[in-house]
């Protein structure tokens, strides 16, 4: 809204005006496919690093396909915080403090989506160079959720419950994976305002709010907006 430009439709619906972009979100959607998992036996681990080439390859084919497809300005971000969520942080708890940060949150998995980021950018920096006349962007996720938990109140969140979701139930971070936000036993809180979390796997709207202007600070740069 901010950029003045309409919500864009999804891709199902055939007869919509796709002019300004196409939405082709698809809930609980992975880079690499479920048989690509599945017959490796691959499941949700604190050091994937093996993985790293194969995850890079497929975003870089996807860029260069909607490159071809004859896109001038995009964005790629990189992977939020995930050891700070509350599922992770409900799914893989541990009884040793040496596993989590200053913030609370756990360290395993927030080294490997670091290196997944960094490694991401780079990719990202060689395609800079080979589409010179492409502006290709990467939103730092990571930095934005992290300058949150850093100070918290500044942005007013409520420090007390900055690892908690809002809408859940039980446990130190109010989630529980067999009982989940939108079942009729669990209610949200009372002000999602002062919450990081919403259901522990998504941020809250005015989280995602902050991040979003990262996005569009982004996206409003001399770099982006200049292209020929």
């Amino acid at each position: 809204m901010s950029l003045k430009l309409p919500l864009i439709n999804p891709y199902m619906v055939k007869e919509a005006n796709f002019r300004h972009g196409v939405n082709c979100a698809v809930g609980g959607a992975t880079v690499l496919n479920d048989p690509f998992n599945v017959t490796r036996n691959i499941t949700t681990a604190k050091d994937n690093r093996p993985l790293r080439s194969q995850l890079l390859k497929t975003i870089v084919k996807g860029i260069r396909q909607v490159i071809r497809y004859g896109a001038k300005r995009i964005v790629v971000p990189g992977i939020f915080p995930l050891g700070c969520f509350p599922y992770y942080l409900t799914m893989f708890s541990s009884l040793d403090y040496e596993d989590y940060d200053e913030f609370g949150c756990l360290k395993a998995y927030n080294e490997l989506v670091m290196y997944h980021n960094d490694f991401l950018e780079r990719a990202l920096s060689i395609l800079k160079l080979e589409y010179s006349n492409v502006a290709i962007k990467y939103i730092d996720y990571y930095a934005a959720v992290k300058s949150i938990l850093e100070r918290p109140s500044y942005f007013g969140f409520n420090k007390k419950s900055i690892l908690k979701a809002c809408c859940g139930i039980g446990g130190q971070y109010n989630y529980d994976d067999d009982i989940l936000c939108g079942t009729s036993e669990v209610q949200a809180c009372s002000d999602s305002a002062k919450y990081l979390h919403w259901d522990g796997i998504h941020l809250t709207e005015k989280a995602y709010y902050y991040v979003a202007e990262r996005v569009i600070n982004g996206i409003s740069s001399k770099e982006f907006q200049c292209l020929q």
